[in-house]
């Protein structure tokens, strides 16, 4: 049985937290008496990252979108706002009208969740450190304003996604920073 009343609507949670909340809200939905006819799904788009950790590659995966977590939930449910109120690190929804769950909330529109849903299945998000690229490694950068140029590694920014990228420029080394989906180990892309 649907439920009409379900809408997305987004909760606001403490930094770095999304996905423990997101696991908590589905380890004690059954214990609010809340069905998926009341919510049904919780989403945080994520980019998984890896990185070399003592030399073995980590796996690792960070919120997109954070501090947010994105519901679709019937909240004029009281079991449903049970739930979010008791759940730790979330404070309240976005947009509501007060401070807490019982203030309402904004709903997302469908184009807004369009996005984020597209965001939760892109794949492109995963950087280009599943080749394992390392600090002094040459690199081969694929596209961008510096394209065909190869250089050297000099800084890994997993928060960013970034690299720090010694090239030479008319006949000088400069550093410039490129994304990891931009570039290539040189060996590979030989």
């Amino acid at each position: 049985m649907d439920n009409g009343n379900k809408k997305w609507y987004v909760l606001s949670v403490l930094g770095g937290k999304e996905l423990k909340v997101k696991e908590w809200l589905l380890a004690n939905k059954d214990r609010f008496d809340v069905t998926d006819d009341l919510l049904d799904e919780i989403l945080v788009p994520i980019q998984k990252k890896s990185m070399l950790k003592n030399g073995k590659k980590v796996i690792y995966e960070n919120a997109l979108m954070g501090p947010y977590v994105y519901v679709h939930a019937d909240i004029s449910n009281e079991d449903v706002i049970n739930l979010f109120s008791q759940a730790p690190n979330v404070f309240s929804f976005v947009g509501g009208k007060k401070l807490g769950f019982r203030g309402g909330a904004a709903e997302l529109n469908s184009e807004e969740i369009k996005k984020i849903l597209e965001l939760n299945n892109d794949e492109t998000r995963q950087n280009s450190s599943d080749q394992d690229i390392i600090e002094g490694e040459e690199v081969y950068i694929t596209s961008g304003p510096f394209k065909d140029f190869t250089g050297t590694v000099s800084k890994i920014n997993t928060k960013t996604n970034l690299l720090k990228v010694n090239v030479v420029i008319f006949g000088g080394e400069t550093i410039i920073e490129v994304p990891f989906s931009q570039v290539k180990k040189k060996n590979s892309y030989e």
